[in-house]
Protein backbone atom coordinates (compact mmCIF):
# COMPACT_ATOMS: atom_id res chain seq x y z
CA UNK A 1 0.00 0.00 0.00
CA UNK A 2 2.92 2.51 0.72
CA UNK A 3 3.92 2.43 -3.32
CA UNK A 4 0.83 3.47 -3.81
CA UNK A 5 0.70 6.53 -2.01
CA UNK A 6 4.63 7.21 -2.51
CA UNK A 7 6.46 8.29 -4.99
CA UNK A 8 10.12 7.11 -5.74
CA UNK A 9 11.23 10.77 -5.33
CA UNK A 10 9.62 11.38 -2.10
CA UNK A 11 12.11 12.73 0.45
CA UNK A 12 9.99 13.12 3.18
CA UNK A 13 7.81 9.78 3.28
CA UNK A 14 7.70 9.81 7.23
CA UNK A 15 4.79 12.25 7.60
CA UNK A 16 2.64 10.74 5.32
CA UNK A 17 2.36 7.64 7.59
CA UNK A 18 -0.37 9.02 9.74
CA UNK A 19 -2.15 9.61 6.86
CA UNK A 20 -1.56 6.16 5.30
CA UNK A 21 -2.17 4.37 9.01
CA UNK A 22 -5.91 6.32 8.88
CA UNK A 23 -6.02 5.45 4.98
CA UNK A 24 -5.69 1.85 5.62
CA UNK A 25 -7.91 1.20 8.65
CA UNK A 26 -10.70 3.11 6.40
CA UNK A 27 -10.59 0.59 3.43
CA UNK A 28 -12.55 -2.43 3.55
CA UNK A 29 -10.57 -5.15 3.37
CA UNK A 30 -11.42 -8.28 0.59
CA UNK A 31 -11.72 -11.29 3.29
CA UNK A 32 -14.30 -8.99 5.29
CA UNK A 33 -15.83 -6.75 3.41
CA UNK A 34 -15.34 -3.78 6.53
CA UNK A 35 -12.73 -1.66 6.88
CA UNK A 36 -10.60 -2.25 10.68
CA UNK A 37 -13.00 0.90 11.89
CA UNK A 38 -16.17 -0.82 11.03
CA UNK A 39 -15.17 -4.12 12.80
CA UNK A 40 -13.95 -2.36 16.23
CA UNK A 41 -15.85 1.10 16.08
CA UNK A 42 -19.34 -0.17 14.14
CA UNK A 43 -18.59 2.97 11.24
CA UNK A 44 -16.20 4.85 9.42
CA UNK A 45 -14.28 7.36 10.97
CA UNK A 46 -14.99 10.96 9.61
CA UNK A 47 -12.11 11.74 7.15
CA UNK A 48 -11.00 15.10 5.49
CA UNK A 49 -12.71 14.37 2.09
CA UNK A 50 -15.99 14.27 4.10
CA UNK A 51 -15.90 17.57 5.52
CA UNK A 52 -17.15 19.42 2.70
CA UNK A 53 -20.47 17.65 3.31
CA UNK A 54 -20.29 18.10 6.95
CA UNK A 55 -19.39 21.60 7.69
CA UNK A 56 -16.43 23.58 9.02
CA UNK A 57 -12.92 21.66 10.22
CA UNK A 58 -13.56 19.96 13.33
CA UNK A 59 -11.08 21.57 16.40
CA UNK A 60 -8.88 17.69 15.73
CA UNK A 61 -7.95 18.29 12.44
CA UNK A 62 -4.78 20.45 11.97
CA UNK A 63 -4.60 22.50 8.65
CA UNK A 64 -1.53 20.47 7.33
CA UNK A 65 -3.61 17.34 8.18
CA UNK A 66 -6.23 18.62 6.28
CA UNK A 67 -3.84 19.56 2.83
CA UNK A 68 -2.50 16.00 2.94
CA UNK A 69 -5.52 14.72 2.64
CA UNK A 70 -6.79 16.74 0.50
CA UNK A 71 -3.52 16.29 -2.01
CA UNK A 72 -3.78 12.04 -1.48
CA UNK A 73 -7.14 12.42 -2.39
CA UNK A 74 -6.59 14.49 -5.85
CA UNK A 75 -3.81 11.80 -6.37
CA UNK A 76 -5.83 8.92 -5.92
CA UNK A 77 -9.08 9.99 -7.89
CA UNK A 78 -6.23 11.02 -11.02
CA UNK A 79 -4.90 7.25 -10.54
CA UNK A 80 -8.28 6.20 -10.78
CA UNK A 81 -9.11 8.14 -13.80
CA UNK A 82 -6.24 7.04 -15.45
CA UNK A 83 -6.84 3.37 -14.48
CA UNK A 84 -10.64 4.20 -16.04
CA UNK A 85 -9.53 5.23 -19.01
CA UNK A 86 -6.67 2.73 -19.90
CA UNK A 87 -9.60 0.24 -19.36
CA UNK A 88 -11.64 1.90 -21.40
CA UNK A 89 -9.17 1.51 -24.19
CA UNK A 90 -8.40 -1.99 -23.87
CA UNK A 91 -11.87 -3.04 -24.37
CA UNK A 92 -13.33 -0.44 -26.95
CA UNK A 93 -11.15 -2.21 -30.04
CA UNK A 94 -12.65 -5.76 -28.75
CA UNK A 95 -16.11 -4.72 -28.52
CA UNK A 96 -18.72 -5.05 -31.32
CA UNK A 97 -22.38 -4.04 -31.95
CA UNK A 98 -24.52 -6.89 -31.18
CA UNK A 99 -27.24 -7.08 -34.12
CA UNK A 100 -30.34 -9.09 -34.97
CA UNK A 101 -28.31 -11.26 -37.26
CA UNK A 102 -25.89 -12.07 -34.54
CA UNK A 103 -29.22 -13.02 -32.24
CA UNK A 104 -30.92 -15.42 -35.18
CA UNK A 105 -27.68 -16.84 -36.00
CA UNK A 106 -26.61 -17.94 -32.47
CA UNK A 107 -30.60 -19.28 -32.37
CA UNK A 108 -30.20 -21.31 -35.50
CA UNK A 109 -26.66 -22.73 -34.11
CA UNK A 110 -28.04 -24.10 -30.96
CA UNK A 111 -31.15 -25.18 -32.91
CA UNK A 112 -28.81 -27.59 -35.17
CA UNK A 113 -27.07 -28.73 -32.19
CA UNK A 114 -30.00 -29.83 -30.62
CA UNK A 115 -31.54 -31.37 -33.74
CA UNK A 116 -27.94 -33.10 -34.10
CA UNK A 117 -28.26 -34.76 -30.34
CA UNK A 118 -32.05 -35.55 -30.71
CA UNK A 119 -30.81 -37.66 -34.00
CA UNK A 120 -28.38 -39.22 -32.34
CA UNK A 121 -30.45 -40.29 -29.28
CA UNK A 122 -32.94 -41.43 -31.60
CA UNK A 123 -30.61 -44.08 -33.63
CA UNK A 124 -29.56 -44.99 -29.65
CA UNK A 125 -33.24 -45.71 -29.26
CA UNK A 126 -33.55 -47.65 -32.50
CA UNK A 127 -30.78 -49.77 -31.76
CA UNK A 128 -31.62 -51.44 -28.64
Amino acid sequence: MLLAYIQSDELEWEQLLPALELAYNATSHSSTELSPFEVMIGEDPLTAADLDIVGPLAPTLTPPMTKLFRKLCDRIQSHIMQAKWRQKYCADPARREVGLYHIVSAFFSLFAKKLKWDGLLLAMKLAR
